[in-house]
């Protein structure tokens, strides 16, 4: 009624703040987008309003995609990089490896954002890995902002868990879900009620993606002449925390032709855990080692990777204790398994998925030679 009395559909509230259409996307009020769009100045639309105004920003917040698909209709760009704001000042994914603070909607995802947005971008196309060296891959945005569900709904669209970048010392993603599981720990309640304690809630996703793990291992130099993001730095800011003994178990584990030198051991342990990191590390040195790796994570991938499961497996007691990892002791085989179980619960992995593969490949090659 307002507009076949000649209402002005393109005045803002206030400058940078939208116009109807932006509030009727807030609103999620269709009907009223749909007879807005076509009488809305693009440039009041997408490029006279704050960040948070952008019509992207808010459609993929909402709860239903109907305000998303007309505006994908009317020729709204879904990967169009629109710039962070304040996170950027302060964060190290900015400040030390230098990433553009223009970035994927993919990087604007709140934690408290529905995924329903997100999924439908996905299936229409959107990227969800960088498409330059500058981009900022979201799956780092992910970690950055403590996005677990948004974490693994990527890996499971085909995100790249190997990023790498020349500030930093390997793998990134391995490197950021390393500090971000020292930091966290989290508790489940199982079926009956019990409390389970559970860790490497993303170390553990990434071992289910055959991830590259030790490239931050092997590529450590303590006493670089550029300041890199890497272990060592990692392990300062964490050095004191609890979490820090199980998710370092469970990255040595999943490693082949393991290597840590003195000065890392020195520098992260007293000398218990520095014999208990050998004893992992002298067991990774065998084709055994990498073949249970690939096995256990297989079974994992499958949801069967349980002791009962293991247990009920036509293979000698033996070789069961080996793919239950009791030669690292009750206490790590325990993390091992009850970790490895709760993040097969929570992902699926694109069964196309590529990634990782060659790199067990590459060690069975060696092995076989």
């Amino acid at each position: 009624l307002l507009l076949t009395h000649n209402a002005n559909p393109n005045i803002p509230v206030t400058e940078y703040m939208g116009v109807a259409a932006h509030f009727a996307i807030y609103k999620e009020h269709a009907k009223c987008l749909k007879v807005l769009l076509p009488v809305t100045d693009r440039d009041c639309l997408y490029r006279n309003v704050s960040k948070n105004m952008h019509p992207l920003v808010m459609a993929i917040q909402a709860s239903s995609t109907e305000c998303l698909e007309m505006l994908m209709e009317d020729g709204m760009d879904i990967c169009t990089k629109l710039p962070l704001g304040v996170f950027a000042h302060f964060n190290p994914l900015f400040t030390t490896l230098q990433y553009s603070t223009n970035v994927s909607i993919l990087c604007h995802v709140a934690l408290n954002w529905t995924l329903v947005g997100v999924k439908y971008l996905l299936d229409k196309g959107l990227p969800c890995n960088a498409q330059t060296p500058e981009e900022l891959p979201p799956l780092l945005m992910s970690l950055a902002s403590d996005n677990s569900d948004l974490f693994t709904l990527l890996l499971k669209y085909g995100a790249n868990p190997n990023i790498y970048h020349s500030l930093a010392n390997g793998n990134v993603t391995t490197l950021m879900a390393i500090e971000r599981d020292v930091k966290t720990l989290l508790t489940v309640t199982s079926e009956t009620g019990v409390k389970q304690e559970i860790f490497g809630k993303y170390l553990c996703k990434l071992i289910l993606c055959k991830a590259d793990l030790v490239s931050c291992i092997r590529d450590t130099d303590k006493d670089q002449e550029v300041f890199k993001y890497n272990l060592y730095q990692v392990l300062n800011k964490c050095s004191m925390t609890v979490n820090l003994w199980p998710v370092l178990t469970l990255l040595f584990t999943f490693c082949t032709n393991l290597s840590i030198s003195q000065e890392f051991k020195k520098h992260v342990y007293n000398e218990e855990v520095i014999s208990y990191f050998n004893t992992i590390e002298d067991s990774t040195q065998s084709l055994a080692h990498a073949c249970r790796c690939s096995i256990v994570i297989e079974l994992a991938r499958k949801r069967r990777y349980q002791e009962r499961h293991i247990r009920s497996l036509p293979i000698p007691s033996l070789l069961q204790e080996y793919l239950l990892f009791l030669d690292y002791g009750p206490k790590a085989s325990s993390l091992i398994v009850d970790s490895l179980g709760y993040a097969s619960k929570n992902i699926n992995i694109c069964s196309s998925s590529k990634i990782g593969t060659d790199y067990y490949e590459e060690t069975f090659e060696k092995w076989n030679m």
